[in-house]
């Protein structure tokens, strides 16, 4: 084989490993920046889903703080004025219905007993010691709480304030936000499917006010309290994934053809609890499509660039070496088939060159003079 064609192969072979090196490097680096993107994502709705239990918590405890330390209220819970306290409270307990969704509110007299749900009056006197462990830790502890509860109605996000003056404690006073409304804002905010799980065995036992749960919503021993769309989440729901739901989880999956985003995380009640988990969907196909596209757009790079530069460096070597070589080695071959004469100006092209090229045709035109020298000796 002439080594024009070894040094194209070893050349081209060098061309593609360099190619194949670069075009992964760029592929590799796009690949990192999609997962980047899918796990900033995703982190977002984890932090989302986090920061909107946290504010409705705040807020339903800002709230009742608030009541608490009004003197009028006091009183009337002093003199058990149920009458007077819903004429003070209904008021703008409706404004925060109004700007926040489903709100509920309870006065709670020392031993946990209830002594007036804002909304439901008629409803009174019972003990809560040993159904609400968040009215019975405040009262017994005398501080404010906040956080996720089950009550007897089902689940809720929880504020209670202790309720005191000079002369002593006088009882507590919560104030409780719809769990549904945390899982909307998610999804509005994120546009993740969102819904919420709890033990079914604690639901069962303490929230008996609650509708029960349909079959097929419960799953694990988890029953669903709320889902911006059930159907999405019982095509990926498993009780084997449900059960093992003990730290926050951020993935993709490909379910039924299509790529998603899943956010999973404990659900804590007040007290640090697992009493079940929250549960966040996204359609991913974008970042599916982009990682597709990274595979084709790395490849044309690859194959373009091997072109490019195999072309490039063929062109240069082949004007610079392969065809001087080759004109050398004819007019080598010319001279040994004794025409001597018909090579000087092809030599000579080459001859002014400083490299081994221009070495190499001024060796071979000193031979060639040389071999001319002795044919004319000898014709003498």
């Amino acid at each position: 084989m002439k080594i024009r064609y070894k040094a194209t192969l070893i050349m081209l072979g060098a061309i593609l490993i360099v190619s194949i090196a670069s075009g992964y490097a760029y592929y590799k680096m796009n690949l990192n920046l999609i997962h980047e993107g899918m796990q900033k994502n995703l982190q977002t709705v984890l932090a989302t889903i986090q920061a909107n239990i946290e504010f409705k918590s705040s807020q339903a405890e800002s709230l009742a703080s608030l009541v608490v330390n009004q003197p009028e209220i006091q009183q009337a819970v002093k003199e058990r004025n149920r009458e007077k306290l819903i004429q003070i409270i209904t008021p703008a307990l409706d404004i925060q219905k109004e700007k926040y969704g489903e709100v509920d509110a309870q006065f709670h007299l020392p031993g946990a007993i209830s002594f007036l749900r804002v909304y439901k009056p008629k409803i009174w006197g019972d003990d809560l010691s040993t159904t609400r462990e968040l009215v019975l830790i405040s009262q017994t502890q005398r501080r404010p709480l906040k956080g996720v509860e089950i009550s007897t109605t089902g689940v809720s996000i929880k504020g209670i304030a202790v309720m005191e003056d000079k002369q002593g404690f006088i009882g507590t006073f919560e104030v409780g936000e719809s769990f549904q409304s945390v899982l909307e804002n998610v999804k509005q905010i994120t546009g993740f499917e969102t819904a919420a799980f709890v033990n079914h065995a604690l639901m069962t036992q303490i929230a008996t006010a609650a509708p029960p749960a349909e079959k097929d919503r419960i799953i694990g021993g988890y029953q669903n309290i709320f889902a911006t769309n059930w159907t999405v989440f019982q095509e990926i729901i498993t009780p084997q994934m449900m059960n093992e739901v003990n730290e926050s989880i951020v993935k993709t999956e490909e379910v039924n053809g299509q790529f998603d985003g899943i956010v999973i995380l404990p659900l804590l009640d007040f007290n640090g609890k697992n009493i079940g988990s929250m549960w966040a969907v996204g359609d991913f196909s974008k970042y599916q499509q982009a990682l597709r596209t990274n595979t084709i757009v790395s490849i044309a790079i690859t194959l373009l660039q091997a072109v490019i530069l195999s072309a490039i460096v063929l062109i240069i070597f082949n004007a610079l070496y392969f065809l001087p070589i080759d004109h050398i080695v004819t007019c080598s071959e010319q001279i040994n088939e004794g025409k001597t004469t018909q090579v000087e100006s092809e030599l000579a092209r080459w001859m002014n060159r400083k490299d081994e090229i221009g070495s190499l045709a001024n060796t071979i035109q000193k031979l060639n003079q040389k071999i001319r020298g002795q044919h004319s000796d000898q014709s003498k």
